[in-house]
């Protein structure tokens, strides 16, 4: 199906029991923690269960029955990705920036696998596939759109009217509000603190968010792509 196995040779790398993750435990300091690899922590959970952490997401829990509990934390990155698959029989791959499980379902959050990596509850992929290729194709007109405002001088620094919950970074990007960048979208409402939120997310600071033209100024960084990758995360993470 053309999907990225970049990290094939991963998979499953590290995949331990829950009995075993507590010896790996056990055997450090803490007794209750204990780092596994870069940014990546396992940890005993009540109940007897194990968790395992990438960063402050809990992205693998590991039930006494065997079964797993996996989590993106809304970061389908290739780090969580790559750690998803070493630590678990999950076998994600990923196509046109959709993860796919090993029998063609797919990947979504607080999903279960059984201990051999298959879904517990398969989700499949149809219907979401045309969903998303239609929020992919919406934002690539409004993050044009935006643009031209920018280069026209229309869009202005960021102040108290603006959209209440763009004016509120959320580093976890969280989803629950996605509905208000559709409006935006739909008014071709091109949001200051969006855009600035676009830059955020992207890495950049505030100095160099200030160069994409916001306020009237030349574009020295353009801006089309931040911001279409922003509406996408933001609209896909809520379907």
């Amino acid at each position: 199906m053309g999907y990225n196995n970049q990290l094939q040779g991963r998979f499953g790398a590290d995949v331990k029991t829950a009995e075993q993750w507590r010896e790996f435990i056990d055997a450090g300091r803490s007794k209750q923690m204990r780092t596994a690899a870069n940014n990546t922590t396992v940890y005993r959970e009540d109940g007897g269960a194990i968790g395992i952490k990438l960063h402050a997401t809990t992205i693998v829990r590991i039930n006494a029955d065997g079964t797993m509990v996996l989590n993106s934390g809304g970061w389908l990155t290739q780090t969580t990705k790559e750690r998803l698959n070493r630590y678990t029989p999950a076998r994600i791959s990923q196509r046109n920036s959709v993860w796919y499980m090993r029998d063609g379902s797919m990947f979504y959050d607080g999903m279960v696998i059984d201990a051999d990596g298959t879904p517990v509850k398969p989700q499949m992929p149809a219907k979401y596939e045309a969903k998303l290729k239609k929020i992919k194709a919406d934002a690539k007109v409004y993050a044009r759109g935006f643009v031209e405002a920018l280069k026209s001088g229309a869009v202005e620094l960021p102040s108290a009217g603006d959209c209440w919950y763009c004016s509120m970074f959320d580093k976890e990007l969280n989803t629950g509000n996605a509905q208000h960048i559709r409006e935006h979208m739909r008014e071709k409402y091109y949001v200051p603190s969006l855009l600035v939120n676009a830059g955020r997310a992207a890495g950049y600071r505030d100095d160099q968010i200030g160069m994409m033209g916001i306020g009237g100024r030349r574009l020295f960084i353009d801006p089309e792509r931040n911001i279409y990758k922003f509406v996408v995360r933001k609209l896909q993470g809520a379907l």
